[in-house]
């Protein structure tokens, strides 16, 4: 799962963590854990980065504030894997994305 903001991507893994990327310096800026499971879901609010899992657990970061205890919020209660749907829109957003990345490592 990939989610654009600006100059940055966040990308979900099968592991569980999220990463973010600086597309223009075509390098990570860091990687969150905190799921057990897939990430399926990203959104970006200003300097805030939700993620969704299979583990069925929402987490909100402040990417702002490293890993600063305070900067997580901790989301549960889905009975399901929390995911996202795209429209064709953000599909080619992400191919985009994972072009120019691959483009450069």
């Amino acid at each position: 799962m990939l989610y654009l903001q600006g100059n940055y991507v966040a990308v979900g893994t099968n592991k569980g963590y999220v990463q973010i990327w600086d597309v223009a310096a075509t390098k990570r800026i860091t990687s969150f854990s905190g799921h057990n499971a897939r990430v399926g879901a990203l959104a970006w609010n200003a300097d805030l980065l939700s993620s969704g899992s299979r583990d069925r657990m929402i987490i909100q970061r402040d990417i702002r504030a490293n890993a600063a205890a305070d900067s997580v919020k901790k989301l549960s209660g889905h009975r399901q894997e929390v995911r996202q749907r795209l429209s064709s829109y953000c599909l080619h957003l992400i191919l985009l994305s994972c072009l120019l990345i691959l483009k450069f490592i």
